[in-house]
């Protein structure tokens, strides 16, 4: 995603033979970690800086040899005399699905307790009932302390399993 002239090469990166050079390197090491498939993009148009600006396709995706990609039939375009893909219909002409994993967001409408006020989470245990401000309700399924900050997986009865950071999260201890 963002495959456009003055992103990807960065602007900044277009000041010298060498700077571009790097970015081309470091274009060539990500596209090579794909596995199976690969997809890139490009916008047509961006915002920028609040105005809507027209986007070019990067120089990189033109460098890619023709054999190596596969468009569907009608995205294809004629330039000049030999047939060349259009990175853009390609995009607009896929048929995205959803992750069978991705689960629809759920919208709460919770209205805090009266006095809610944050308890202090350092002792915070699972099994314990406790009141997020906008998820409401819920049980701590789990409290993972690897890594720096310590996090808990907390089912809620609207709002489904969340994994929420305990520095941030501001619960309140029910029970």
């Amino acid at each position: 995603v963002g495959l456009e002239e003055d992103l990807f090469p960065s602007q900044m990166m277009l000041q010298s033979k060498a700077d571009l050079e790097e970015e081309r390197r470091l274009f060539y090491v990500a596209i090579t970690r794909a596995e199976k498939k690969l997809f890139m993009s490009y916008a047509e148009s961006r915002y920028q800086y609040g105005r809507l600006k027209p986007c070019e396709p990067s120089r990189f995706l033109e460098e890619i040899d023709i054999k190596f990609l596969n468009y569907p039939k009608n995205s294809r375009r004629v330039l000049g005399e030999k047939q060349k893909p259009s990175p853009a219909s390609f995009v607009r002409n896929l048929n995205l699905k959803p992750v069978a994993t991705a689960k629809p967001m759920t919208l709460v409408n919770h209205t805090a307790s009266e006095g809610y006020a944050p308890s202090d989470t350092n002792q915070l245990a699972e099994g314990q009932k406790v009141e997020h401000i906008k998820f409401g309700y819920g049980i701590v399924k789990k409290i993972d302390t690897n890594g720096t900050d310590k996090k808990a997986i907390i089912q809620f009865e609207k709002a489904g399993e969340k994994t929420l950071l305990l520095s941030f999260a501001k619960l309140r201890i029910v029970e």
